[in-house]
């Protein structure tokens, strides 16, 4: 009577564990790693902002999704990323049955998104040309010899340019990651250079391993106006130079 009724037991734990398999193992969303040439465009996912090129997105598998590319002085692009049945669908009917599949399939267990990274090149607008302002004069001489009005092209006004010297000019030369301190708040990079993480990339940047292949991107953001680059993952974090070491901060 006990060993049956043990027999029972376990074949539910069973059922229970297998009911949900693809999404237990599957996840629900999904990573998609979108990128554009130039960088720094906008990346809007569903109508919403989600960040700039280069950038990783966290996407509900249940859905397909439209993703914009969005920068100044280029060209649109729209992109369509779609979700299509998973293979690990297939270990649910064999081992979850009917109601396995269902739960895959309201939780989105049951998709693959695709394709799994967006990288579009953008197209630049043409200009517009503008004529340049004129200021008309005539001199004494050509008034009393009755000579037509000459016409001066004004000078177009030059923009001030800041004084100020670039901070770090090494951007896009690969650096290995020497070591994260103060628990993802400062990174230091192989070729001398600190850097100061933005909070929000703290805890995500702990999971690089020391030793990876680093880039520098320029970003637009006002206070960390740069981006480190993971090459072979493409892992993001957004983070503002700080000093090379052995210089005063």
């Amino acid at each position: 009577m006990n060993k049956g009724f043990a027999v029972c037991v376990l074949l539910i734990l069973f059922a229970g564990l297998s009911f949900d398999c693809a999404t237990i193992i599957h996840g629900t969303s999904q990573d998609i790693v979108a990128d554009s040439s130039p960088r720094e465009a906008e990346v809007w996912v569903d109508g919403t902002k989600e960040g700039e090129t280069p950038v990783k997105l966290d996407l509900k598998r249940s859905d397909s999704h439209t993703v914009k590319f969005v920068k100044e002085g280029y060209q649109d692009v729209e992109a369509e990323i779609t979700n299509t049945a998973s293979a690990w669908i297939i270990g649910n009917i064999v081992f979850g049955g009917i109601i396995g599949c269902g739960i895959d399939f309201i939780t989105g267990g049951a998709y693959d998104l695709k394709p799994e990274r967006l990288d579009v090149n953008l197209t630049k607008l043409e200009s517009q040309e503008v004529e340049p302002a004129t200021t008309a004069f005539v001199t004494e001489d050509e008034k009393t010899a009755g000579i037509e009005e000459k016409t001066a092209v004004a000078l177009p006004v030059e923009p001030q340019v800041s004084t100020e010297q670039t901070a770090y000019s090494d951007e896009g030369t690969l650096h290995e990651l020497e070591a994260i301190l103060e628990e993802g708040g400062l990174v230091l990079l192989s070729d001398g250079s600190k850097w100061e993480v933005d909070p929000a990339y703290h805890s995500e940047l702990l999971q690089w391993p020391k030793g990876c292949q680093v880039s520098v991107v320029r970003s637009s953001h006002q206070t960390y106006n740069y981006i480190l680059l993971e090459a072979e993952n493409d892992l993001v974090v957004r983070v503002r130079f700080v000093a090379f070491r052995g210089t005063k901060e």
